[in-house]
């Protein structure tokens, strides 16, 4: 069976850590169904505790994670990470052609299924300008590609197995500022018809997020649009005053 589409992840985190460290506690939190939520906090806020928990690879301790009337903790691990892509920070790429990345994980996925993903990633121009398109090999580590286009396979292959909620763990912190302008005009375009959650150092990457939840020692502190928290001069305004970001 597949999760619902059109439904919004309900989190609601009393506690969850590791070996015995409190990580979250008292996380409550709604991701919608469409749109772009930016998740942001010093290091060691638990911003990727977070991640790891929606992505059902940190156990919660109490608490649960639902999408409709499913959970995370009886949800079969393969059926929760397919209703959820994922956006690592450093995309891994292996020494194959541009399509055996994209399909990674999707070996069936046939080349419109893997066309459609680099087109919603951005990414299907730069692969056609490459000597052998999508059957170009990459090099290994992707090492023949800039780190945008390495990071726009990596939302291809997210994308490729027709996910409606999409996870990026500071998917812009390594990227020069043309490069991640590129993602956030993706994830601009992707936040239309799904969901759209991002874990940012960075406070550029998430200005224009719908929403914002800011964490602080692994609680939430504050929600709001960007102008909203910006006014409230809050926790959001200290990190962004610490970034020089106005």
């Amino acid at each position: 069976f597949d999760l619902p589409s059109g439904m919004p992840i309900r989190v609601g985190i009393a506690r969850a850590g590791y070996s015995g460290a409190v990580a979250l506690r008292d996380v409550r939190i709604e991701l919608p169904a469409r749109g772009f939520v930016g998740i942001v906090g010093e290091s060691g806020a638990g911003k990727s505790t977070l991640i790891h928990c929606l992505l059902g690879l940190s156990e919660i301790d109490e608490g649960d994670i639902r999408i409709g009337e499913a959970s995370v903790k009886t949800t079969p691990p393969h059926i929760w990470r397919r209703a959820i892509g994922y956006g690592p920070q450093g995309t891994i790429l292996f020494h194959l052609s541009v399509r055996e990345n994209i399909a990674w994980g999707r070996p069936e996925a046939s080349i419109d299924a893997v066309m459609d993903a680099a087109r919603r990633a951005n990414a299907h121009d730069f692969i056609m300008a490459l000597p052998q398109g999508y059957d170009t090999p990459v090099g290994d580590q992707g090492v023949r590609l800039s780190g945008g286009q390495r990071q726009r396979l990596g939302i291809a292959r997210a994308l490729v197995g027709q996910p409606r909620r999409l996870l990026f763990d500071e998917a812009t912190s390594a990227l020069d500022s043309a490069s991640e302008s590129a993602i956030l005009d993706t994830i601009a375009a992707l936040r239309r018809d799904m969901c759209v959650v991002a874990v940012a150092h960075r406070l550029s990457s998430v200005r224009a997020a719908d929403r914002i939840v800011v964490l602080r020692e692994g609680t939430v502190t504050e929600t709001g649009s960007w102008d909203e928290l910006m006014s409230r001069g809050g926790p959001l305004r200290q990190l962004a005053d610490a970034q020089h970001v106005a």
